[in-house]
């Protein structure tokens, strides 16, 4: 028998639960899938690649700010957002873009689009408070998961 057999057939017997070790087992393996997931769907390169399909193709526009205003009206605190409006003309049409960032909007703003123009976009990339907690939720919630179908701990 060989040393992995032993120590599989050890931890069902015992009371630290084979349910215990297998759930983590499915932690540790939703983590690395998720870690090779996210490096292969790199936000980052995506949006360097939409930036180059909209040069190649000439889509640049220039957006004026139009209103600005702030979450926080005395700018005291430091987690307020500033929201602004910019315009755009593309083909005689004028388009809006709502601008909301924790930085001070520009007068001028480069914007890009690829087919449509009411869909511009900045070329910076957006962090998702959202994505950050899925990618620790997920594989934890699948191992309690796993550890109460197989009889819990």
């Amino acid at each position: 028998m060989s040393r992995f057999e032993m120590f599989l057939q050890r931890a069902a017997e015992t009371q630290w639960n084979f349910n215990v070790f297998v759930a983590l087992a499915v932690v540790v393996v939703l983590f690395v899938l998720e870690i090779i997931w996210m490096r292969r769907n790199n936000s980052k390169d995506r949006e360097r690649k939409c930036v180059k399909k909209a040069k190649e193709l000439g889509h640049v526009v220039y957006g004026k700010r139009i209103s600005v205003w702030d979450d926080d009206l005395t700018r005291t605190s430091v987690s307020s957002y500033v929201h602004a409006t910019y315009v755009y003309e593309v083909d005689g049409k004028e388009y809006k873009y709502n601008y909301l960032k924790r930085a001070a909007a520009p007068l001028t703003l480069k914007l890009y689009y690829i087919n449509n123009p009411k869909r511009a976009f900045t070329g910076e990339k957006k962090s998702s408070v959202i994505l950050s907690l899925l990618f620790y939720l997920i594989p934890l919630a699948a191992g309690i998961a796993v550890m109460n179908l197989l009889g819990g701990a």
